[in-house]
């Protein structure tokens, strides 16, 4: 005999992340993972017996272990020994102030990843003297290179969309993500969450679209000669107004072209920024933005494979919360000036900082970030035409934002990686005859 009644059993509750409802069904894919980590323990190590030489004694590498660590934490030692030792045997310095090993007497004003401007366009503009020469809007040359017949089949998008949905969701080396309180439930404690962070989605995002760009190049117009350097070392310092300013550019990755197939400017026509004014950030000042602290890198080489230039860089935003697509294109507008600026001296082999001049030779490069709200996709090609602050000659820029549409990326992507080894115009692959 039934006692409950049949319409109290059917009563919708609450289940935390999964709204009204049934209790829904647990997620058991970690399971998967440590049954997985269990069958792998459970091999056995196969052993192989060796003859070994004569007069040749066998010693427990253990025995020097113990040996060692006995001496090193031996109670009998002097003042002087102490000293030697870190903390607890000796006072440990405070990280960012004196007695700390990477403290400089000198401050300096640092830009990193991690620093958010005020004014987030104009605040770089001034400082690297730039004017903007296309807002959502690409020089001409690399426009030519996105039109024509450049074939990206539907089953192409198809798998490509599949792919980067795996690379926001897993990929092969999942952990445990944080647990976060939502209101209005801060008082509930919501399950734990299996996945990859945010940072990793994002540059699984980035580098399955390059390998997606490399391939269609491939298909379309041949190899390309394109190297990609991971997670590059950038630390660019400047001199302006007795203040010493250091770039700290922490990227993910670049890549980089021979000297023969480097790419085309962007505007020939440089002596024309003459007579753009720059943008004003009244009340603020250039220093604002900056952080002056007295700890940063003082490795201030920059290299480059020989007779390689830089293509473009990538960047994710690194988990700044907040941040819509002004802060992306004032980061990518520093990233440029520094890396170019880097370049530049490189190839002129004169690394003195108090040097600032307007360049025979402008250097360009473009830029490719990712913002993580909606994943959109942003574009920027940079040229520096002058390393002076004070030049009546300003630097240029062209950016792109807010790009969704997967073919649309596919074909920017492309654009910018056979840019200076496919004419625009007749899309053909360009012929160098080495001398």
């Amino acid at each position: 005999m039934r006692l409950t009644p049949p319409s109290l059993t059917k009563i919708p509750l609450f289940w935390w992340g999964k709204g009204w409802g049934h209790k829904p069904g647990r997620n058991k894919t970690h399971f998967l993972f440590r049954e997985q980590w269990k069958a792998k323990s459970r091999r056995k190590i196969e052993d192989y017996e060796q003859t070994l030489p004569k007069g040749v004694t066998v010693e427990d590498p253990n025995k020097f272990v113990v040996d060692a660590m006995r001496e090193e934490l031996s109670p009998i030692r002097t003042a002087e020994e102490l000293k030697e030792f870190p903390w607890p045997f000796s006072n440990r310095p405070i990280k960012g102030f004196a007695g700390d090993p990477k403290y400089n007497e000198t401050p300096a004003l640092v830009y990193h990843r991690y620093r958010k401007l005020l004014d987030p366009i104009n605040q770089p503009l001034v400082f690297t003297n730039t004017v903007i020469e296309g807002d959502q809007e690409l020089p001409e040359s690399v426009n030519h290179l996105m039109v024509g017949d450049i074939d990206i089949d539907d089953q192409f998008i198809d798998l490509l969309a599949r792919r980067l949905d795996w690379c926001k969701t897993s990929d092969s080396t999942m952990r445990k993500l944080p647990i976060n309180r939502e209101y209005p439930y801060l008082d509930q404690r919501p399950p734990r969450v299996w996945g990859i962070p945010p940072n990793r989605q994002e540059l699984n995002y980035l580098r399955t679209l390059y390998d997606s760009t490399q391939l269609l190049s491939s298909k379309q117009f041949g190899f390309v000669d394109i190297s990609k350097i991971s997670y590059p070392y950038c630390v660019v310092p400047f001199n302006r107004d007795n203040r010493l300013v250091v770039f700290d550019l922490d990227t993910d990755f670049i890549t980089v072209a021979n000297s023969g197939n480097r790419l085309p400017l962007f505007s020939t026509t440089p002596l024309a920024t003459i007579d753009k004014p720059l943008a004003s950030i009244n009340p603020l000042n250039w220093t604002t933005c900056f952080d002056e602290k007295n700890v940063y890198p003082t490795d201030y080489e920059f290299k480059l494979p020989d007779n390689h230039n830089i293509q473009t860089i990538y960047f994710t935003h690194n988990q700044l919360l907040n941040l819509n697509d002004t802060y992306f294109v004032g980061r990518a507008i520093n990233y440029c000036y520094g890396y170019a600026t880097a370049q530049a001296r490189l190839m002129a082999a004169n690394n003195d900082i108090q040097h600032y001049k307007d360049l025979a030779d402008p250097v360009p490069v473009q830029c490719v970030f990712i913002n993580p709200n909606g994943f959109t996709l942003g574009f920027m090609c940079y040229q520096l035409n002058t390393t002076s602050f004070d030049s009546p000659l300003k630097n240029q820029v062209w950016f792109k934002t807010g790009i969704t549409d997967l073919a649309d990326i596919q074909k920017h992507l492309l654009a910018f990686h056979v840019n200076g080894f496919v004419e625009p115009i007749t899309k053909t692959m360009k012929t160098f005859i080495n001398s």
